[in-house]
């Protein structure tokens, strides 16, 4: 199979490309200019310029599954609105159409679990009301539509939307963006200078993921899905950042058996929030589950770091 992912040198991308590459061609679109030294291991790997896929003429050419995660994260997305709204809605939609065009059979876009808002309570289903409250989640949303209405009645490629929860764990590259999401700023802290500092409120509620299990549900839907669908991809479970950092906390323990970790909380701030949790139905309609690999992505992740802070 021919895969094209683009941004695919980020998180995602990169352990989606240790994934796939050995039984598929992958290509890899990016604004470098070339290969960044630690995926050169991936052998027959293939870049070509993000700009080729705003061009119906230079999108490449027999693809069959294009995974759409050239995005600016909602640091950036804050920092830069204009470029927000460019690069996920207007070069997406460029991007999707682009595809459909050149015949790519199925379309992968990871959105956001942020386009159901902030104030959550109880379940949160595929059904439930959207309500995204920030630029991040309002473009990931329109992306959503764009997709969703570029497909329109077409028979010959189907769309699968991820709307993606805290997701977490080793990256390819060492410098990829992703040291200031939640779980993982806990374990290079806690390699670093065995503490872990919770800055915000302790109590608040994520549902985090392993990575393992995003790389999983992507790997199923591309080859056990038949039509077009939008999945929640959650681990089901929310838990507070308290609870994450001592599960950190453990793990850290059994693997380096006399080291002391100290947590470090924000003791002015400890007001508990309504209880909700996601839940997977449309994927869980279709045959697949997370095996929500906490401890095992913890324990990988905590080792990377010790080897490389």
């Amino acid at each position: 199979m021919k895969i094209l992912i683009t941004g695919g040198f980020g998180f995602i991308g990169g352990n989606l490309i240790s994934n796939f590459y050995k039984n598929h061609e992958i290509i890899v679109s990016s604004r470098r200019e070339k290969i960044p030294n630690s995926f050169n291991k991936f052998n027959g790997l293939k870049l070509i310029g993000h700009n080729d896929l705003l061009s119906k003429n230079k999108f490449p050419k027999n693809i069959d599954t294009v995974i759409h995660l050239a995005n600016l994260n909602a640091k950036d997305s804050f920092k830069f609105p204009a470029m927000a709204i460019d690069v996920n809605i207007e070069q997406s939609r460029l991007i999707f159409n682009n595809a459909i065009d050149n015949g790519v059979k199925h379309i992968i876009y990871f959105s956001t679990s942020q386009v159901y808002g902030s104030s959550l309570v109880g379940k949160i289903s595929e059904k439930s009301i959207t309500n995204p409250e920030n630029l991040y989640s309002i473009t990931h949303k329109a992306a959503e539509d764009l997709l969703k209405l570029s497909c329109y009645g077409n028979l010959n490629t189907k769309f699968s939307i991820v709307r993606l929860s805290n997701s977490f764990g080793s990256p390819v590259d060492l410098n990829t963006n992703i040291w200031d999401i939640f779980v993982n700023n806990l374990s290079k802290e806690c390699s670093k200078f065995k503490t872990m500092t919770i800055k915000s409120n302790p109590s608040i509620l994520k549902d985090f993921i392993a990575i393992r299990d995003v790389v999983d549900c992507i790997n199923f839907l591309i080859f056990n899905t038949s039509k077009s669908g939008l999945y929640n991809l959650s681990s089901e479970t929310s838990q507070t950042l308290i609870q994450m950092a001592n599960m950190i906390k453990s793990s850290y323990l059994n693997i380096y058996k006399n080291k002391i970790v100290k947590i470090n909380l924000n003791k002015s701030i400890n007001k508990s929030q309504n209880s909700y949790y996601f839940v997977n139905k449309n994927l869980s309609e279709i045959g697949f589950k997370p095996k929500k690999s906490f401890n095992e992505e913890i324990n990988d992740l905590l080792i990377f770091c010790d080897n490389n802070f």
